[in-house]
């Protein structure tokens, strides 16, 4: 397998569930600027549709990235204290 670049993911063709079949990814976007708080599930764990995965804090207030879809977190890409921006990808979930 090709090295690919850090924060990106593979081709579809390189991401195979435990059965060898080809998985679907779906990226998690931030909808609003703020810093991460606290991140509430760690890659692995299966989330639940609107389960929260990182808490933003923004203007004093506490503001949840939930699941869009119910499926496996693959990776969290931010970090609590970072400064993420409206669009930014900030987790990645296996469906």
């Amino acid at each position: 397998m090709q090295d690919y670049i850090i924060g990106r993911l593979p081709p579809a063709e390189a991401q195979r569930n435990r059965r060898g079949m080809p998985m679907a990814r779906r990226e998690v976007q931030s909808e609003i600027t703020g810093r991460v708080w606290k991140i509430e599930a760690q890659p692995g764990e299966q989330v639940a549709v609107d389960q929260p995965i990182v808490i933003l804090e923004s203007m004093k207030m506490e503001i949840p990235i939930s699941a869009p879809i119910a499926g496996t977190l693959a990776e969290v890409l931010v970090t609590e204290k970072d400064v993420v921006e409206e669009g930014q990808i900030v987790a990645v979930l296996d469906i």
